[in-house]
């Protein structure tokens, strides 16, 4: 019984290493998109999780009746995107890495208006775009 106690204990200290470096490399190492891809087939994107860098700012406040899906804009060399975040910056803009979904929203004139629902907001590998 001690055994398995300490071989179950080992097993789960090895699978828990392995997640904390696989989250790792994909945050910090993952290839950055760029948003002239997800605008040139949006809903290819749909569901995906992606990683952008680009000037974050926000979170604003909009009228209730023209309130977009998002809450937050990032600015990329490439052009823009929403961003829902319910966190705050230290600085406005400040220039971050977004790891989060592509999700599909509705804009002021009802169309489609696709945005990225972060999952997390870090700071850039490289300090200025």
């Amino acid at each position: 019984m001690r055994r398995l106690r300490t071989l179950l204990t080992v097993a789960c200290a090895v699978c828990a290493v392995i997640v904390t470096v696989a989250f790792f490399e994909f945050v910090m190492f993952a290839h950055n998109t760029l948003l002239d891809q997800i605008e040139q087939n949006p809903t290819a994107w749909l569901g995906k999780t992606i990683v952008v860098e680009g000037n974050l700012s926000g979170p604003y406040t909009f009228i209730p009746e023209s309130a977009p899906s998002f809450n937050c804009l990032l600015e990329t060399s490439n052009g823009g995107i929403g961003v829902l975040w319910h966190g705050w910056l230290d600085s406005d803009p400040a220039y971050v890495r977004v790891v989060g979904i592509v999700r599909a929203g509705k804009g002021e004139d009802e169309s489609d208006r696709f945005y990225i629902e972060a999952q997390s907001v870090l700071p850039a590998l490289n300090s200025t775009p």
